[in-house]
């Protein structure tokens, strides 16, 4: 309903609608990309809901764990419905380009759960690797992230 509100407002130029969001609003950015197709750039910093079931092939599971990672045998109905919830599954059905950042020591949104995400774009995409970084953000991660937003509009505008 937001977008809706959003691209109802007369400043709309009835083309471009960025959806950026950091963390858990990272991984909201992400089904909002696949889910509407007025979404035509996609911001996730340091996204949540990366790779649920990650702990089934040996990787770490992202933010909330819905399995945990200590789990000997995970409950198989869980590992099903957890895959509707995963940005990783999102992913794949953004047709907007996508800009995403990953912190390597990030304990919270691992890294390979970011890129498990990442990796199923389709379409045009970058990634912004902090390599001394947990899940935290920065002015200039900040400014790296305004700076990709502000370089999409330019490159768009007609």
């Amino acid at each position: 309903r937001a977008i809706d509100l959003l691209t109802a407002q007369p400043e709309w130029d009835g083309k471009r609608l960025v959806a950026r969001g950091r963390s858990q609003g990272g991984g909201q950015a992400i089904a909002a990309g696949a889910l509407d197709p007025r979404i035509t750039f996609v911001a996730a910093e340091i996204p949540t809901f990366c790779d649920h079931t990650g702990i089934v092939i040996g990787r770490i599971n992202g933010w909330p764990k819905l399995i945990p990672n200590d789990a000997e045998k995970p409950d198989r109905k869980v590992i099903e419905a957890a895959r509707y919830y995963d940005s990783m599954n999102f992913a794949q059905h953004i047709r907007a380009q996508a800009f995403f950042t990953v912190g390597f020591i990030d304990i919270v949104c691992p890294p390979t759960g970011i890129y498990a995400a990442y990796n199923q774009l389709p379409g045009k995409k970058n990634i912004w690797n902090h390599l001394d970084t947990g899940h935290v953000s920065r002015p200039d991660y900040d400014a790296g992230v305004r700076d990709a937003i502000l370089n999409y509009l330019k490159e768009t505008r007609k």
